[in-house]
Order: structure tokens, then C-alpha cells, then sequence
């Protein structure tokens, strides 16, 4: 099912990797080791000094550790020289227009070039919250920004609370912890260790814990990601060779591009975590798509503590785009194992430029594309199953769970 090739676009799709207790309705960007790594620097002290010793701060003054004192402070990173970090302007502002008053303060960071251009392109953007220029790319670095736009938000307690999340779950972010006081905001890290701790120490209490848990269980251990010289070092499976029938932009073996987000939850949003991702670009409205759901179903039974399997509607067929409810509804008669997410935005879509479905793009635990193409492929499940068997972050993965297993099972007996 063919049809016009959409704009090239970076993107990131929402994918909550074992993100922080009582946060899991808050999208963020990036998965695999990336997404770890921002997910261990949400919950701790936000290092106030990056932001006040930036150079050339316009729309206000550096802030300093007293005026974000109490304040919840979102700061988003920008480019003046790449529009699509635009949007977050927007995104930034309405934030400031609607929270200001609540003690919420909207702060910028400008990437170190084109500064020269950012107050013409924020005052044509509307923006009027304070912005600087991360001149030596210290801000960038430690917050490990790979690409404009990025967003984060500091709770009243000067703790880094939401770290990279997308340009549309930043208002309801920032509006929850603006309902917080700084002391609910303070307590909050010591509450979350505390039932986490509880709650390992419940699960250490039963007998045959392995046993006991029911099929399909996934455990959330935390665990080391591999380094980057552990990923080189693998030899992955084959690329699908066949790329003049690949009905979209060649991307194997490269970086799953980030930027934007993309696409909406219809189930709950899969953990994850040290696990290859499939995404599957799909449409009710199309035959071969429903074909291959079998197969797809079967891939995520067979490999369900591994593997993360994403549907991906809302592929346009002429005017017509599927929309959350209609594809909610199908799923509702055509029962599916794994997850499904509705982009109406085509951000995933975009970006590889798919011109036509069913495409699938498998993705290592590195955030690498492996593999992509038809899910009817036979060689698609050989790509998948091979790239399970040597991604060092699943291997990772599996180690940590077995020693959490064993160290309950003693504890047990």
C-alpha cells in the first residue's frame, strides 16, 4: 500500500524505561542506555550553578540558587538554526503564561552556535521567558543533551524531578509539581527508597520467588548498561540487504535519530529497559499489516521478558488518518500481545520516510536500527531472534535478574 514520502524529522518515541515511582504518566524521550542514564539523575539535586554561570542571558537576569529557591524551574534547550526545537519554544511559553504565577519559572538554553540569531528567533516565536548561551556546551554536557529540543523540570526542592521529557507532557509536568510544596517536594526521594526498599524486601519473603512468579512477569532490576566499546565489539546479524524493496530510508546500523516526540499510548507504555524494541508501522485499513499481526504475536509471547514489540498507527491512507479511539476500538475486537501506540504526528513515520506498510525497524538496546523492512519477511524473525541472542544490554539485563533471583531465593530459605 503505497503512498507520498513524508518530511525527514527527528523524533524520539515515548518510551518510560523503569522511570521514577509516581512519574510514569509523564512522557519522556529516549530509551536504551541513554534513557538510563537520565533516569538515574532524576530525583537528585539539580546543580543550580549550571544555569547561573551561563554567559548572556536575555528577556531577565542568571538566576541564582535563592531566586529558584521554592520554584518548580523548567528549562528547555534550544537552537536558533534548528527549527524544529522551535515548537519547544511554544511549548515553553505557554508553560510561563499559564504556572507563572504559581511560582513556576521558565528558564532557556541556547546551543553554542548561532547565538547571535536567538533574540530575533524568540521574539518571532513569542518568547519571553529568560534564555543563555551554553557557550562552552557545559550545560549540554552534563545533562547529556544530544539534540535540541530538550526538556527538564525541577521540582520546589531543587531536585531534578523530570529529565528530557516531551514537548507535550511538559505542561502537565510542570503543573503537578506545582501543586507540591517544597516539603512533599523534599520528602518525596526518601518515600520512593523507602517502598522500594519494602517492596524488595516483600518479594524476598516468599519462597520460590522464580517459581512463584506468574508467566510473562517482568522484573524492574536495575542494572549497569554496557559500555559503547561492549556494543562495537558484537557481531550483529545481517542488515536486510534488500533495500531497493526496503519502502523507506536505509537507517540499519545507525543511531535511532532523537528529537521530537512521538505518539500517544493506547496500552500502557512497555518498560523498556535493557530490551530490543520493535516498532511496527501499521493501519487497520491495511490487509498485509493484519497479516503479519500473528507473527508479531507470537515474537512477543515467545521473548516476552526480552523483546518490546510497538504498534505503531496512524499511517495516513489518502486524507485519512486513524485516530486513538478508532484504533482503540479495533484492538478491542483483535486482541493483540504487545504494546500500541496512536502518532497522529507521523513524527516515527517521518523519519524514516516509509512509503509504505507494513514496516518494521528493529532497534538494539543501544538505540541502533538492526534490522528493518516487512514483518512478512522471513527473515524479519531471524533478525529479531539473532539480535536478542547477542545485544549486550539484554545479556546485562538478564544477569542482574538472575542475581536479584538468587539473593531473594537465599534470603527466602
Amino acid at each position: 500500500m503505497k503512498f507520498a514520502h513524508g518530511l525527514s524529522a527527528a523524533f524520539a518515541l515515548v518510551l518510560l524505561a523503569g522511570s521514577t515511582a509516581l512519574a510514569q504518566d509523564v512522557a519522556r524521550k529516549h530509551g536504551g542506555v541513554l534513557r538510563e542514564q537520565l533516569s538515574q539523575m532524576e530525583m537528585k539535586p539539580f546543580d543550580a550553578a549550571l544555569l547561573s554561570t551561563l554567559p548572556g542571558w536575555t528577556n531577565g537576569s542568571a538566576p541564582t540558587s535563592e531566586s529558584l529557591r521554592g520554584k518548580v524551574v523548567v528549562v528547555v534547550t534550544w537552537s536558533s538554526w534548528y527549527k524544529v526545537s522551535h515548537n519547544a519554544l511554544a511549548s515553553a511559553q505557554q508553560i510561563q503564561d499559564r504556572l507563572g504565577g504559581q511560582g513556576v519559572i521558565v528558564l532557556g538554553v541556547h546551543h553554542q552556535q548561532g547565538f547571535e540569531d536567538a533574540k530575533s528567533v524568540a521574539a518571532a516565536k513569542g518568547a519571553t521567558f529568560p534564555f543563555a548561551h551554553d557557550e562552552k556546551g557545559a550545560f549540554r554536557s552534563a545533562l547529556r543533551v544530544d539534540q535540541d529540543p530538550e526538556i527538564f523540570v525541577i521540582d520546589r526542592a531543587g531536585n531534578l524531578r523530570y529529565a528530557d521529557v516531551t514537548n507535550e507532557a511538559a505542561l502537565g509536568a510542570a503543573e503537578s509539581l506545582a501543586k507540591e510544596t517544597t516539603e512533599q517536594a523534599a520528602a518525596l526521594p526518601a518515600s520512593i527508597k523507602d517502598r522500594a526498599a519494602s517492596a524488595q524486601a516483600e518479594a524476598s519473603k516468599a519462597r520460590g520467588v522464580a517459581g512463584a512468579m506468574r508467566p510473562g512477569t517482568l522484573l524492574n532490576v536495575v542494572f549497569t548498561p554496557p559500555a559503547a566499546e561492549e556494543y562495537k565489539a558484537t557481531k550483529w546479524p545481517e542488515t536486510n540487504s534488500d533495500t531497493s524493496g526496503l519502502n523507506a530510508d536505509d537507517l540499519q546500523g545507525k543511531p535511532l535519530p532523537q528529537g521530537a516526540a512521538a505518539g500517544k499510548w493506547i496500552t500502557e507504555a512497555p518498560n523498556t529497559s535493557g530490551r530490543v524494541v520493535v516498532f511496527d508501522f501499521w493501519a487497520t485499513w491495511c490487509g498485509p499489516c493484519k497479516r503479519a499481526m500473528p507473527t508479531l504475536d507470537d515474537l512477543q509471547k515467545k521473548n516476552r521478558q526480552d523483546l518490546v514489540i510497538v504498534g505503531m498507527s496512524g499511517q495516513p491512507a489518502g486524507d485519512y488518518k486513524e485516530d486513538f479511539e478508532s484504533v482503540k476500538k479495533f484492538l478491542g475486537t483483535h486482541k493483540s500481545e504487545y504494546a500500541h501506540a496512536n502518532d497522529l504526528g507521523q513524527s516515527l513515520y517521518k523519519a524514516f520516510r516509509i512509503n509504505a506498510i507494513p514496516h518494521v525497524v528493529v532497534v538494539s538496546t543501544d538505540n541502533v536500527v538492526r534490522w528493518q523492512g516487512n514483518p512478512l519477511d522471513p527473515k524479519f524473525r531471524a533478525a529479531v531472534e539473532n539480535t536478542l541472542r547477542v545485544d549486550p544490554g539484554v545479556k546485562a539485563r538478564r544477569a542482574a535478574e538472575e542475581a536479584f533471583l538468587k539473593k531473594s531465593e537465599a534470603r527466602a530459605g
